[in-house]
Formats: C-alpha cells, sequence, structure tokens
C-alpha cells in the first residue's frame, strides 16, 4: 500500500465526479451502455484504487497510476471470480479512461497499454477458449451484454442504419433473413410493430414489437438518414444499401462480423469440412442471444415460440435450461434456509 498523499490540486475528488467527468465526455458519441460501462470501470478501479492508498484520490494521485496498479486490479478480480471475458472488457474501459486522463494532460502515458493480459493475466484480446465454451451450449451459442455493447460501440459507417439492424435484432429475435426483408408497409410506428415474413414457412408472417430505444433510431433512420442513400427513392425496404434497394441476406452477417473483429471479441470455434472457418459472433448469434436473454428474464416459452416464429415448440424449447440457470441462482441466493 502506498499510503495516504497530500494533493496540491482537485483536493479530495470523489470518484463518482471523476467517473462523472469522464463519462460527460462521451456522452454524445458512444452508446448508453457503454457509458455505463465507462463508468462502472472507472468507479470500480478508482474505489479499489482509494482502498489500496488508504485515502481519498486527488488529481495528484491520478497522475502517478502505474501499469502495476493495473495488474493489481486485474489480479483482484480474477480472485473475486470475474471471467476472462469480464476482465477484458473492464481493461478495455479502463484503457480509454487512461488515454481521457493523457489527453487532460494528468497522465504522461496510458498504464493500460503496458500491460501483457495473456502473459500476466491469461487473458487473450481474442476471448479464450473456456470463454467461448461458457457461452456455448451445444448448437446454441450466444453472447453477454458486456458483448453486444462492444458490437455496438465499433459498428461501421452508416452507422445509424447498422445500428438499427443490430439493435432490432436482439430486440426482436428476428433472422437475418427476414430483417433484410423487411418493407416500409410492414412497419407500424405507432405500434411499435413489424410484420415479418417469416423465412422458414413462405406466405407466412408473424407481429414482432420493438422497444422505445429501437423506435428513436427506426424514427430517425426512416425521417432523416435514408433518404440520403441514393436508393432510397426506388427501394420499399427498410434496410437497403448505397447500391442496392435492398440488402443483400449476407450482409447483416458481415456487419455483426466486422464489428466483433474491429472489438477484438470474435473467435474462430472450428472449420468445416470445407476447411471455412466458423466465427462465434455472427448475425445468427444475435438471434440465440435474444431468446437466452428472454428466457432468463422470465418469458413463457410458448410466448418466444410464436415471436421468433419456430414451428416447433421443442425448437425453443431448447432455451429452456438457461432458464434454469437463473432459477437455480435465485434460490441458492434467496432460499430461506
Amino acid at each position: 500500500m502506498r499510503g495516504t498523499r497530500t494533493s496540491t490540486r482537485w483536493s479530495e475528488v470523489g470518484v463518482e465526479e471523476i467517473a462523472d467527468k469522464f463519462t460527460n465526455e462521451y456522452q454524445q458519441r458512444k452508446e448508453p451502455g457503454t457509458i455505463q460501462g465507462y463508468y462502472n470501470a472507472t468507479t470500480g478501479f478508482l474505489g479499489w484504487l482509494t482502498g489500496e492508498w488508504d485515502g481519498e484520490l486527488s488529481k495528484d494521485d491520478l497522475a502517478v497510476i502505474t501499469a502495476e496498479d493495473v495488474d493489481g486490479y486485474l489480479d483482484a478480480m480474477n480472485r473475486q471470480g470475474y471471467s476472462d471475458a469480464s476482465r477484458l472488457t473492464r481493461y478495455n474501459y479502463l484503457r480509454s479512461l487512461f488515454g481521457w486522463l493523457v489527453d487532460e494532460g494528468v497522465l504522461g502515458e496510458n498504464p493500460a497499454e503496458a500491460i501483457d493480459l495473456k502473459d500476466d493475466h491469461g487473458i487473450s484480446r481474442k476471448y479464450t477458449r473456456r470463454a467461448v465454451e461458457a457461452r456455448s451450449r451445444g448448437s446454441i451459442v450466444y453472447i453477454e451484454m458486456d458483448e453486444y455493447e462492444q458490437l455496438l460501440a465499433n459498428l461501421r459507417e452508416p452507422r445509424l442504419r447498422n445500428e438499427l439492424l443490430l439493435k432490432l435484432m436482439m430486440n426482436t429475435g428476428i433472422r437475418p433473413s427476414e430483417a433484410v426483408k423487411i418493407r416500409l408497409r410492414d412497419v407500424d410506428r405507432d405500434e411499435r410493430r413489424i410484420t415479418i415474413d417469416t423465412s422458414k414457412r413462405k406466405g407466412h408472417t408473424r407481429p414482432v414489437w420493438y422497444s422505445e430505444q429501437v423506435a428513436l433510431l427506426m424514427n430517425r433512420w426512416l425521417d432523416t438518414d435514408r433518404a440520403s442513400m441514393p436508393t432510397a427513392s426506388d427501394s420499399p425496404y427498410l434496410f437497403l444499401t448505397r447500391y442496392s434497394e435492398q440488402m443483400a441476406k449476407p450482409r447483416p452477417n458481415r456487419i455483426v462480423g466486422a464489428a466483433a473483429e474491429d472489438a477484438g471479441i470474435q473467435e474462430v470455434l472450428f472449420k468445416d469440412a470445407d476447411g471455412k472457418k466458423r466465427n462465434r459472433i455472427t448475425a445468427a448469434t444475435l438471434r440465440h442471444s435474444y431468446a437466452v436473454h428472454s428466457v432468463r428474464s422470465g418469458m413463457d416459452v410458448r410466448t418466444l415460440q410464436m415471436l421468433m416464429g419456430h414451428e416447433s415448440i421443442s425448437t425453443t424449447e431448447k432455451y429452456l435450461e438457461f432458464r434454469d440457470d437463473t432459477l437455480r441462482k435465485e434460490t441458492l441466493q434467496h432460499a430461506p434456509v
């Protein structure tokens, strides 16, 4: 422990105040989930650091944060049972915090850059096999919400279109092949409802409903950004490109894959018989993730079946094991004896 030190500036700055200063810089440029991640990482690390140094933090204290301090925090997270994926996410958020402190003239260099995650902590910037296995069971491969936030934070242009596409798939569980077939006439903005042409059953449709957060993006896209696309006037489709009036079926997977690669969270699960790589995070992964998180939140399996457009209930029931995880956790935490 370093002991208490005296500050000449920002005397006894609160951890929350520092987190507010940092996150306020990015309110207009980052996703709400990313902003919350920044805040949690800042308060978590600086709160831990305050305990290690036996005193309140000051601007002078922030100026002497070293890679050793970051190493100590990652080790503390490991002892507390945090997964490699969670520690990697927290490291990435802290790297942004330190970058901001460098820009503010508080730090001379970013201490996170001096850390070798793989050698010192057993963490790969690509997710470890253990992390992959923890997020996949049989044919069900899904992502946790912190990974979803990282996808959103690393989308390429046109960003608004791509953000709407990802959020719509994660919010409703529609198939990528269904997303590209949505026509403007299928969207009821008053009811926040979309009539989906079910890709697995010709001639069949089903309704899905999207959230208020998605509605904000939908309105911006339809009222403003979509019209700037050269093909907009001739296109009856919700999702189009600069060169085509309808987004091609493979495009959602390319958008998701590029975001996963840019975020450093992609992982090759296996190679198929033709030697082609099969990645963990794809557009279909978002559909599985919708189902997993829905049953964890208590959604009835019959409701989930109808929303996802499964012909057989047995297809939907495979997600129930994830509900059992929640029930087990709640039982162990809240059982009376």
